[in-house]
């Protein structure tokens, strides 16, 4: 009895410890880690960088010798056979040339073992092209992981500010919404001894009665947000809370030009587009040298024998060279090469155009968001100012209680054009790193300093 109050006690002490404590603080580099270790996407281009690691390997080892072993049991009367059977197994006598055995020799058994290497010594550059076009899948294949990686991080940065931001706004709508409450109830109480307009009394409520209904919308977008937050991260809705506040502080850019340099450098699509023009180059080479003969080095080692007590052997050494001689295909094989060669070129082409233009427009209106912060932040404290200065009026009958619900209404509608430029702020700059091919796990600590 005493054992199971105990275990009661322990529970219920737990339990009490969890309400207390609600869910988790996460930071926003706390979040990413979580979105890159869960999301499903990870591991498989995780996985395919792995076989495509293991081609470039199967490519460099296609070069080295092979070795092979083969074993036959035969029987047969055909002349021949036996005639070059008894040779193999070297039991040819002088009675064996007696015409008769020739025609008629009868069946013959024989057990034969080989051990063949075969060593490739010119492919016609055929070897080193698997190679080259072997490690450029395997480059490709870790940019496509790479870029995936910072996909999520954008997707979990703007999931993130996303909460920020309407938490915050939430707040600032629960204040508005509380000290409009109580301007209503001394409106009210004043209507009463015919002290305020009813037109203006009704007026306000209509005010409050938006405050009330945008509040619940904000209060919506919030749980929105946080669990399209908690189920990027693979997460059980209230696992874990988004921690911080959208700063103000701007971030440090480099010029323009270097970024958009750096963007046609680094940028995913446009590395992967760079490699594909250069794998369709090491093709078409590979296909204009394919009329070289091949050389190879071959030798064996073959035991033959009837009953398995004796085992006569032969080697074999030697040098095989083959070249394609009027290949009829060899044209067309070649103009598909070149063909795609240059349409891989016109694809890279139209995509570092493509990233230019994003980059620029991106660039431009981070600029334009950051030059109009301080025009915001002073519209913000214009409309605390106003809410300041309209209340005391108020009290003194000098204006109505629907100036002053216009005044908290004002207030709030600031406070979201603010939380929406910061919440721009900070994810635009996630997305201008994110277009530069730099959002790694460094930029999000940086992002994540500003937040705190």
């Amino acid at each position: 009895m005493t054992a199971a109050l105990a275990v009661i006690l322990a529970v219920s002490q737990a339990w009490s410890a969890d309400i207390a404590t609600g869910p988790r603080q996460a930071t926003l580099s706390e979040v990413v880690a979580l979105v890159l270790e869960k999301n499903p996407a990870v591991k498989e281009a995780e996985s395919r960088s792995r076989a495509a690691e293991a081609a470039l390997g199967e490519a460099r080892l296609s070069s080295l010798p092979r070795l092979e072993a083969d074993a036959a049991a035969t029987r047969g009367d055909n002349p021949v056979y036996v005639f070059s059977t008894l040779l193999e197994q070297r039991r040819f006598s002088a009675n064996d040339f007696n015409v008769g055995f020739l025609n008629y020799p009868g069946y013959m058994n024989n057990y034969q073992g080989q051990v063949k290497m075969v060593a490739p010594l010119f492919t016609a550059f055929e070897a080193s092209s698997r190679e080259k076009m072997g490690n450029m899948a395997l480059e490709g294949a870790r940019d496509a992981e790479n870029s995936l990686r910072q996909t999520l991080r954008l997707q979990a940065t703007r999931g993130f500010l996303a909460v920020l931001a309407e938490r915050a706004l939430l707040e600032e709508m629960r204040a508005r919404k509380s000290s409009s409450e109580d301007e209503i109830r001394e409106a009210r109480r004043l209507k009463e001894k015919g002290l305020v307009l009813g037109s203006d009394y009704y007026a306000a409520t209509a005010i409050l009665g938006e405050l009330k209904a945008w509040e619940r919308k904000v209060n919506g977008d919030l749980s929105s947000a946080e669990l399209k937050l908690w189920l990027l991260a693979g997460a059980a809705p209230g696992e874990f809370k988004a921690a911080g506040v959208l700063g103000s502080a701007a971030y440090d850019l480099p010029p323009m030009r270097e970024m958009v340099a750096a963007a046609v450098r680094e940028r995913g699509e446009a590395r992967r587009a760079a490699l594909a023009e250069a794998s369709a180059g090491v093709d078409r080479r590979r296909v204009q040298m394919s009329l070289l003969p091949r050389v190879g080095g071959f030798g064996t080692f073959e035991t033959d024998t009837w009953n398995f007590q004796s085992g006569p052997s032969n080697r074999l050494v030697g040098l095989q060279a083959s070249m394609p001689f009027g290949d009829p295909t060899y044209g067309a094989r070649l103009a598909r090469a070149r063909a795609a060669e240059e349409a891989a070129r016109a694809a890279r082409s139209k995509i570092e155009q493509n990233v230019r233009a994003e980059m620029e427009g991106a660039y431009a209106s981070y600029r334009g968001l950051v030059e109009g912060l301080p025009s915001v932040r002073e519209s913000v404290a214009d409309a605390s100012r106003s809410l300041q200065m309209v209340r005391p009026l108020y009290r003194n009958g000098r204006q109505s209680v629907m100036e002053v619900l216009r005044a908290e209404e004002a207030r709030a509608r600031m406070e979201e054009s603010w939380m929406e430029v910061l919440e721009g702020l900070h994810g635009g700059y996630a997305q201008l790193l994110f277009l530069e091919g730099r959002l790694d796990a460094k930029a999000i600590e940086t992002i994540d300093e500003r937040l705190r």
